[in-house]
């Protein structure tokens, strides 16, 4: 039977820990094993290449920016430990205890903006992502949750059960590992999939052909500067070259003195009969430019983003720019941070004694954080009246406290009414 996490640490904690805590998203493409395994996904290119999943989102600008959007606006929402108070409706933070610890300091020298940015790129890339449970001992809650890259992770469906393994296969020391986890051992983060619902399908194969097409276009634009912009024309003479020596040499001697950028437009001294024969085709002609546009557009609309929030601006106007950055938050993040709740609530919480009772949840306060006129206006709104008195209004601005002002004011339609003592 394949070892526990338990059996791995007992040969060295520092194995496995060398293995999965890599840079998060990186290095998946460079495991030379079956490349079928699940999680192991890539998009096959013109000219016989192709290019993981991740390797995608390194060298398209339109991927990196969608998943860097959406990962760094959820990595800076924070999140926190909660418990039900004994007054129906009200609740407490969790500052102390395992849960409190872990999400503040999730792995060593890991951040929470950094594990929730593992979460959401992974889930993005590949629709899936997996967190190693670390304890410090047998029976005791997990210390640390490990993030990886899901590219290295094989998941092995079960006969009595939906899955019986999570499989890594990683680098340790120069030589191939592939170590096994129990369910219970690990978190997976995943949306439903076709199928058996094991893995959720990542949205990359929905782009499959825009990239396809997308890196071709590049390619060929590339081609096209360093072979001198295009293929303006022929140079040809008249009869047959027999000696192939001379005519390498004559095709060198044209490149070097008219081929490339720098020596685009220059002019050609022709003779011996030798003709120019112009060619007409051009990046213009096959619609390069509008065929890179289309990628930015597939790609906001596979990701689910707003297109101004990766920089399409062609129907922007301030107003809607405004509602879809409300929109962002509310369409985009919310069901991905929802996932995260949920997973966390029934693969860790549930499963831990010194964790009972409690739940997780993204404190979406944040979204007012930038616009203090809204955040005033929601207060309002929310108590009818004004909320704060003049000295905790102060404090957000870093001002001191003034004589007077811990009395909360009446609001202005209640003109007579005794002042109310701060909350």
């Amino acid at each position: 039977m394949p070892p526990t996490i338990t059996d791995v640490f007992a040969r060295g904690a520092s194995r496995i820990r060398s293995s999965v805590t890599l840079d998060n998203i990186n290095l998946s493409n460079t495991y030379a094993g079956n490349s079928n395994r699940p999680g192991f996904g890539s998009i096959p290119l013109s000219g016989n290449r192709s290019a993981t999943y991740e390797a995608m989102y390194r060298q398209n600008p339109w991927i990196r920016a969608a998943v860097d959007r959406v990962s760094g606006g959820i990595g800076r929402i924070p999140w926190d430990a909660y418990i039900d108070a004994d007054e129906p409706g009200e609740r407490e933070k969790q500052r102390e205890g395992p849960l409190a610890v872990l999400l503040a300091n999730p792995y060593e020298d890991g951040t929470p903006s950094v594990i929730k940015q593992a979460i959401v790129k992974n889930l993005l890339i590949h629709e899936n992502a997996v967190l190693v449970k670390v304890r410090p001992g047998i029976g005791r809650p997990p210390a640390e949750l490990l993030p990886s890259s899901f590219g290295y992770w094989e998941i092995v469906p079960g006969e009595k059960r939906r899955i019986d393994w999570y499989i890594f296969h990683g680098e340790i020391a120069g030589r191939p590992q592939h170590i096994p986890f129990r369910p219970e051992e690990v978190l997976h983060f995943h949306t439903w999939g076709t199928g058996r619902g094991l893995l959720g399908d990542s949205r990359m194969e929905a782009l499959r052909q825009t990239l396809q097409i997308d890196d071709a276009v590049r390619r060929t634009m590339i081609g096209g500067f360093e072979n001198g912009l295009r293929i303006v024309g022929a140079y040809s003479i008249d009869g047959v070259l027999k000696d192939k020596a001379a005519a390498e040499r004559m095709r060198a001697q044209l490149n070097e003195t008219y081929g490339g950028v720098d020596n685009a437009f220059k002019i050609m001294l022709l003779e011996g009969g030798a003709k120019w024969q112009e060619m007409s085709h051009s990046l213009v002609d096959a619609d390069a430019v509008k065929l890179k546009g289309l990628t930015k557009e597939e790609v906001a609309a596979v990701m689910n983003i707003p297109q101004p929030s990766i920089g399409i601006l062609d129907h922007a106007t301030f107003s809607n720019v405004t509602e879809q950055h409300l929109m962002e938050y509310q369409d985009t993040y919310q069901p991905w941070t929802v996932l995260i709740e949920e997973t966390l609530q029934e693969q860790l919480i549930e499963d831990e004694p010194t964790m009972a009772g409690q739940y997780v949840e993204f404190n979406y306060k944040q979204i007012l954080k930038g616009d203090p006129i809204k955040e005033i206006e929601a207060g309002v709104k929310a108590v009818g009246g004004p909320y704060m008195t003049a000295n905790e209004f102060r404090g957000t601005q870093n001002m001191p406290p003034i004589a007077g002002g811990d009395v909360l004011n009446a609001p202005p339609n209640a003109a007579g009414a005794p002042a109310q003592g701060a909350a």
